[in-house]
This record gives structure tokens, C-alpha cells and sequence, in this order.
């Protein structure tokens, strides 16, 4: 659902009630997310961005518990890392099926993703780490008008956000090369939503926070060429709310509803010889976990705003390549990522990844003096397709869905890290 979705149903006089729950829809919107759900295919660290983000069998040090926690033990005595990503992307899609001849494209809005982590090795068989760091998120905005004749375009702006901090722990059987780990997330969910036009303004900043994640893994060197690995990251929800909150010129007391991060799990396998080395992961997001989305309000309206998002579960495959130069000191990166399709042509929204696979092209290089390195990437990422038939009943199951048109996303991703290592 879109602003111009109840602009037009209250303009039209179809009733306060009608155009509540319209404009309700509007907060189910999962905003211009560049991945088939909230997960992003490129937000790691440099190093593994750079080699289309391919890491489960062989990620090391605090990166690994975003991405694979028996990495922990593949450390020294310690290590540090420190990283960033910035993401400028765009979408583009029909905004409201009210106006099907609106179809253009977002705003441009540059998003900053720190990563900070650390992990120590207590034992020859413990190590131990924590992390903080951004795990998905969607954000966007659409300035159009309804009318040619209209004095002031409708800013329409979503930011959606996951962060989380997390403790691990990782079991190290060195003398075979096998590391099992796991990791305890506590997530923190935020959605701001901003509508400031005169008449369907909306302003509401929910926030919750959940404590029942966790992520598990193993990785094993099998030979000095060889290693294996597979990680699983458990569905989360998260509860967010706040007191108060407007919409459509109407005050409540409080607004609350669910964020679903959904469970995800994946394998890897990398091979190295003599200065060059090649990753492949593949990985399963349950994005079907995100089906729909129910919002309650107090004082409570007629009926139960429910949302029909349809999205279906995604794989992904990853593929990396390096090639290291300088007695392995500059390394040389590039990768290649694809997803399947997630959300649903049924239900078409341009605040949400098009119903189409995405494509990702990547490339890094660096600087390795050990015990310190540096690494930079560059990722380019694109989905596009062109929906000709929304599904009808929007007012019962869809009411932010778009109309028919293009729907695509462009995104570009720039990574930065830097990690010491205590040998």
C-alpha cells in the first residue's frame, strides 16, 4: 500500500474506515530491500565480499559470527575486525494500483553498515568472541504526485533495520582441523515510518528487541587444500511498538506488530593451490516464514490489519575467486552471486524486491602484512521484471500492493575492513 492508495480512497469519500486500513497497510510495506527479503546477498566484510560472499568453509576470527561462528577457532591468540559497508541503491515499480500509469523510480538514499567484532582463543580447544553489526534491513522513498495538477508531491520514506550483538563460542579439535560453533544473538528491530503530507500523515518509529537467536556451524580443513563447512541462523521475531503514533490524522495510544527475520542455513566448500583459491556456497532462506503480517492498534479498529506478503522461500549460489600476489600479500577477488526469486508477482509492491532472481557481480582486492590486512570490494547487484496482472482483493489481502508495470532494483555495494591477528 501506498500514500496515494488512501489519498485517493479518502479523496473519493469511500469512508474513514476503508481508508484506515488502507493507510495501515502502508506500515506492512518491507521497503526497498535489496535481496529477495530483508537479508542483503553482500553486507559481509571485504574479504569475503570481494569473492561474492562466499566465507562458510573458511571465514576466521570475529567476522565468523555473522557468517559461520566455528571460524572462531580458526584463530591465533586473538583478533580484531573492523568493517563498513555503504549501499546506494534504487528501485523502481508502480506505487498504488489506484494509479497504474505511476510507475518511476525511488529516491537515491546511500545507507552506512558498520561491523565491528573481536575473538580470543582461550585454550587449545575454546575461543571465544562477540560482534556487532547490522544482519538485514529495507528502506526507500517514493516522491510522486497523484494528480499533474497537484501543488505538493507525496514523500513517502520507510527505514526498516535488524541489528544485532552476539556472543560465541567455538570447540576446536585442531589435530583433525574440525571447528564447531555457535553463537547467541540478541536482535534489536526498528521500523520509522514518515509520511509528512497534510492530509494521510504518518509518523511512527517502533522499536522491540528479541533474545532467542542463534546461529550454529562447523567448519573442517580437511586437507591443506580442502575445506568444508555448513551454518544454520534459527527465525527470530521480533515484537516492535511504541507508544503513540499517528496515521491518517488519527492518534493512538500505542501501534504495535511482528518483524520476522526468518531462519537460514547454507553450505561452502573452498579450494587452494599454491597462490590461487576458489569458494562455492550455497544457501536457503526461509523467506515463506514472512507469509503475513497482522497490526494492532489501541484503541482497537473494526478488524485485524492483515498484510498478505506471499513471498517464497530463496536459495542462493556464491561463487569466489582468488588469486594472490607478492608472496601472497595483494590479493586479487572477484565473485559472482545469483537468487532465486522471493516475493510474489501475485502481490506486487515497489517498496519490495521485484518477483524476480537477482544478480550480483563483485570484486576486491587488498593488502595482506600480516599480522594486519586491509581489504576493499565492489559489488553491482540488479532484478528486474515486468508484472502484467496483479491479483485482485487487495482490499482483504493486499492493500499496499502496486499495479502493473516495471519492477526492478539497481544496487551498489562499497566494502571496506581491517582485522589484526595475534599469532
Amino acid at each position: 500500500m501506498s500514500t496515494a492508495q488512501s489519498f485517493r480512497l479518502a479523496a473519493t469519500g469511500r469512508g474513514l474506515a476503508c481508508a484506515s486500513f488502507l493507510s495501515f497497510g502502508l506500515l506492512l510495506e518491507p521497503a526497498s530491500a535489496l535481496a529477495g527479503g530483508y537479508d542483503i546477498p553482500v553486507i559481509n566484510t571485504a574479504k569475503h565480499g570481494g569473492m561474492g560472499g562466499t566465507a562458510i568453509s573458511y571465514v576466521e576470527g570475529g567476522t565468523s559470527l555473522y557468517l559461520n561462528p566455528a571460524g572462531l577457532g580458526r584463530i591465533g591468540k586473538g583478533n580484531i575486525d573492523l568493517a563498513a559497508t555503504v549501499l546506494d541503491g534504487k528501485g523502481q515499480g508502480t506505487p498504488t494500483f489506484l494509479s497504474p500509469d505511476i510507475n518511476l523510480e525511488s529516491e537515491r538514499i546511500p545507507v552506512f553498515f558498520p561491523f565491528v567484532s573481536g575473538a580470543a582463543r582461550l585454550t587449545d580447544f575454546l575461543s571465544i568472541g562477540v560482534a556487532a553489526y547490522i544482519v538485514g534491513g529495507a528502506g526507500g522513498e517514493y516522491v510522486y504526485k497523484i494528480n499533474e495538477n497537484d501543488e505538493a508531491a507525496i514523500s513517502d520514506k520507510t527505514e526498516l533495520l535488524f541489528q544485532e550483538s552476539t556472543i560465541g563460542i567455538a570447540f576446536n579439535i585442531d589435530r583433525i582441523g574440525l571447528h564447531i560453533g555457535a553463537g547467541y544473538r540478541v536482535t534489536f528491530g526498528r521500523l520509522d515510518r514518515k509520511r509528512p503530507d497534510p492530509f494521510t500523515a504518518l509518523d511512527l518509529v517502533m522499536k522491540g528487541v528479541n533474545y532467542k537467536g542463534f546461529r550454529v556451524g562447523f567448519e573442517w580443513q580437511l586437507t591443506d587444500y580442502l575445506s568444508i563447512g555448513a551454518v544454520y541462523r534459527n527465525k527470530i521475531t521480533v515484537g516492535v511498538s511504541q507508544n503513540g503514533g499517528s496515521a491518517l490524522n488519527n492518534d493512538f495510544e500505542s501501534v504495535s506488530t511482528d518483524l520476522i527475520l526468518p531462519a537460514r542455513t547454507g553450505g561452502g566448500i573452498r579450494f587452494d593451490w599454491g597462490s590461487f583459491g576458489t569458494a562455492v556456497d550455497f544457501e536457503w532462506i526461509f523467506n515463506s516464514q514472512n507469509e503475513a503480517v497482522t497490526f494492532y492498534t489501541e484503541p482497537a479498529l473494526p478488524r485485524n490489519l492483515t498484510n498478505v506478503f506471499g513471498w517464497s522461500d530463496q536459495w542462493l549460489i556464491r561463487w569466489g575467486g582468488e588469486y594472490r600476489l607478492f608472496d601472497d600479500q595483494w590479493p586479487l577477488r572477484l565473485g559472482f552471486v545469483y537468487g532465486s526469486a522471493s516475493t510474489s508477482a501475485s502481490f506486487p509492491n515497489a517498496f519490495a524486491p521485484p518477483p524476480s532472481p537477482e544478480y550480483y557481480f563483485t570484486l576486491g582486492t587488498g593488502f595482506n602484512h600480516d599480522p594486519w590486512q586491509v581489504s576493499f570490494a565492489y559489488a553491482r547487484g540488479f532484478a528486474s521484471t515486468y508484472v502484467d496482472v496483479v491479483t485482485s482483493g487487495f482490499l482483504t489481502e493486499c492493500p499496499n500492493c502496486g499495479g502493473p508495470g516495471q519492477y526492478a532494483l539497481k544496487a551498489n555495494h562499497f566494502l571496506f575492513d581491517f582485522s589484526y591477528n595475534w599469532r
